[in-house]
């Protein structure tokens, strides 16, 4: 028996239309609002979206920061004067550190311009010096990125590529030069009073060193799984000294004493980038991608630096200082900003 071919049947017209309409409502977009919308515009609401989710992000005194975490409690201070300290304008300007000279007097480092500025306290210029200065002149800088102070009317200035600190009297007048070479320091980045001495973290090989004011080595305190990689240092005079920054995957600040043996480690949130110690005893420190916070020498938290005229405002910054009578001097970018704890004098 023969066998019959069986052919397939092509649809109808009426289930190719419906199978052709099928096809093309799957291909339509998911709402019609979405239509016509441009790339740029269609960024734009991601943004919007982004931000509204995680909250916004703040440029102050060439520090970005986010907004102060809900779970802190905030550390007000009171704005009592804020300035550009830039004098030029037209050329690249990086405020780096700050220290209190005077009762009314403060001195900025300025790291692309190779030069240090003397404020008065209502942010006028009254003099400046290092920029422009031939290589063989000893005041010559090059990126001064940290200054240090006495309170006696001496800065010390970290001369990073000179690899030097070099000590000026408030007139710019050079009275010393403190090698650092021979002490294995690279590219050195930041200078810290201890009280009676000079602290010199050395990011290279996980070393800070204890300096007299004589450029003698008093301490070296050293190992990667011990101190870590230090940024910044400061010392209260009496013997403890407070180191910042990260061992492993740790933020903290670590207090030490004179022969390196570790007092008390305290946890931040960030890495501590920047720090100071005030009369009373609270350490003011910066930290990385984090809110600036104050914290007791014991290690307890007393909140998040704010501003007390616009509650919640985060204060953060790239140097501080804090004079003996409390004013606290912040810098960032171009801007030197100059606080009070309200209700102190």
């Amino acid at each position: 028996m023969a066998r019959r071919s069986v052919k397939k049947s092509s649809p109808g017209p009426k289930k190719a239309a419906k199978k052709g309409a099928a096809l093309s409502k799957s291909r339509r977009p998911l709402s019609k609002g979405f239509q016509g919308i441009s790339f740029g515009k269609f960024f734009i609401l991601i943004l919007i979206v982004l931000g509204f989710l995680y909250g916004p992000s703040f440029l102050k005194n060439g520090v970005s920061f986010n907004d102060v975490s809900p779970k802190a409690e905030n550390f007000p201070l009171r704005k009592v004067a804020q300035f550009k300290v830039n004098p030029s304008p037209d050329k690249t300007f990086f405020a780096t550190d700050v220290a209190g000279i005077v009762s009314d007097e403060l001195a900025v480092t300025d790291q692309p311009g190779n030069q240090v500025l003397i404020y008065d306290f209502n942010g006028k210029l009254i003099r400046k010096w290092g920029s422009k200065l031939p290589d063989k002149d000893p005041r010559n800088l090059k990126e001064p990125s940290s200054i240090a102070t006495d309170r006696k009317g001496g800065l010390y200035v970290l001369d990073t590529w000179n690899g030097a600190v070099k000590l000026f009297d408030i007139k710019g007048k050079l009275e010393k030069v403190l090698p650092l070479s021979h002490l294995g320091f690279y590219g050195p980045r930041y200078i810290g009073w201890g009280g009676d001495s000079l602290l010199m973290p050395n990011g290279s090989n996980f070393w800070v060193d204890r300096l007299s004011l004589t450029g003698d080595l008093l301490n070296q305190w050293q190992g990667k799984d011990v101190i870590g990689s230090v940024a910044c240092a400061v010392g209260d005079g009496k013997g403890h000294y407070y180191l910042g920054g990260t061992v492993g995957k740790k933020n903290l600040v670590q207090v030490v004493d004179e022969s390196g043996q570790i007092l008390r480690k305290i946890k931040t949130e960030g890495a501590p980038t920047s720090m100071a110690l005030d009369p009373a005893g609270r350490l003011f420190v910066a930290c990385y991608g984090s809110p600036s916070r104050v914290i007791d020498t014991n290690g307890k938290l007393l909140g998040v630096l704010t501003e007390e005229a616009e509650v919640g405002k985060p204060i953060n910054f790239n140097g501080i200082d804090i004079t003996p009578d409390g004013t606290i001097l912040i810098c960032g970018g171009d801007t030197v900003t100059i606080y009070k704890v309200p209700g102190e004098k």
